[in-house]
């Protein structure tokens, strides 16, 4: 049996379709290497043993900070309403994050 290809899994869960991501891990002269992740757009790129790679993370979305309370507060009573009552409970939970962040700073 031969020796595995370089970045061999990587490789294959990029043929799969997961997004994988690079990044320099070396520095090349005066050059700092880039230390931010960026999205592969090319198999070839694994052929390369100065860069690493990763699976890009999942994005982490923030918690409302609304009571139960006030996200019924937002429901429409009326029969027909539920959509607009979705909508104003979205945008309370946007306002209610913009408002948190605000006054996160102002701390």
């Amino acid at each position: 049996m031969g020796k595995p290809y370089i970045n061999a899994e990587m490789i294959k869960l990029f043929v799969d379709g997961k997004e994988i991501e690079q990044r320099s891990v070396i520095h090349t002269g005066m050059m700092q290497p880039k230390l931010e992740w960026t999205t592969v757009k090319d198999l070839h790129v694994f052929a390369y043993d100065h860069l690493e790679f990763r699976i890009k993370p999942a994005r982490e979305y923030p918690k409302t900070s609304l009571s139960a309370s006030e996200i019924m507060s937002c429901v429409k009573s009326t029969p027909g309403d539920y959509l607009d009552s979705y909508f104003s409970i979205a945008n309370a939970a946007i306002r209610r994050y913009i408002e948190d962040q605000e006054n996160k700073e102002c701390i």
